[in-house]
């Protein structure tokens, strides 16, 4: 069975096809249509080396203290964090509502080359869920490892995070943890698509297709719906990002107006 996929023009659309009752979903939008793989296996060139992984996440751990105002509460924490200000790392970012979702797959220039946008949905099983506040009350420690060794983990796990951070809080973020060893295959990266309890073949998975004409209209409407880079990105860069997106709008529609 392969993943169900859906085109889509508007945001009504959209949103009528991404309603899932029932279940627990997560949803992820990529403005390229390229494989489900957190960053810091992405790379095909390079054989992939757990110490040279675990040495960047210390250096981090060490030097972002001096950037936060709180204290890790677990390495799983400190690894939500650094994933969400584009550290590579085992995570690869979802959100829990679908239409920041939306806004990441149509939030680039539309004479990007290569653009194809994409939204995936995944339905969750609940076992496999890890809200970050948890781990050190459960008796059975069946999440134990995830939050204190989530480079040590055995399977996939899906991490409702804290809202530690703005970006995360804003966004919905959650996350998949990916272990290492069910990301190769024969020595080379393996998609989270392919994965033998979530992949397209379980039917757990529906993909949503946005043709690269409509991602202009796409992001306009989320725009009116308050969905814009300032609210998912709370701080000034985000800001100055919106606000020279809709500078650049209002100019070219004046421009198209005098002509």
């Amino acid at each position: 069975m392969g993943a169900q996929v859906k085109h889509v023009e508007t945001v009504k659309q959209y949103l009528d096809e991404v309603t899932i009752r029932g279940d627990e979903a997560i949803f992820r939008g990529q403005p390229v249509d390229k494989p489900l793989l957190p960053k810091v296996f992405r790379n095909y060139e390079e054989p992939y080396q757990k110490d040279l992984e675990l040495r960047l996440f210390h250096k981090f751990r060490r030097k972002a203290a001096a950037y936060v105002d709180f204290r890790w509460k677990s390495d799983l924490d400190c690894l939500s964090v650094a994933q969400h200000y584009g550290l590579p790392t085992r995570l690869l970012d979802w959100t829990s509502k679908p239409l920041p979702a939306l806004w990441f797959a149509v939030s680039i220039d539309p004479e990007t080359p290569e653009l194809q946008p994409v939204v995936w949905i995944v339905k969750v099983h609940k076992q496999d869920i890890v809200p970050c506040d948890s781990g050190r009350n459960d008796k059975k420690a069946r999440t134990r490892t995830a939050h204190d060794k989530p480079f040590d983990v055995k399977r996939t796990w899906v991490v409702f995070p804290d809202h530690i951070d703005g970006r995360i809080a804003s966004q919905d973020g959650c996350f998949t943890l990916h272990p290492d060893r069910n990301c190769f295959r024969d020595g080379l990266p393996t998609a989270f698509e392919s994965n033998k309890r979530y992949g397209v073949s379980k039917g757990n998975m529906k993909k949503i297709m946005i043709s690269a004409s409509h991602v202009g209209r796409l992001r306009k409407e989320l725009n009116d719906l308050g969905v814009n880079e300032a609210k998912l990105f709370p701080d000034t860069i985000g800001l100055c990002r919106h606000l020279a997106w809709d500078h650049k709008r209002v100019t070219e529609r004046q421009r198209d107006q005098e002509k």
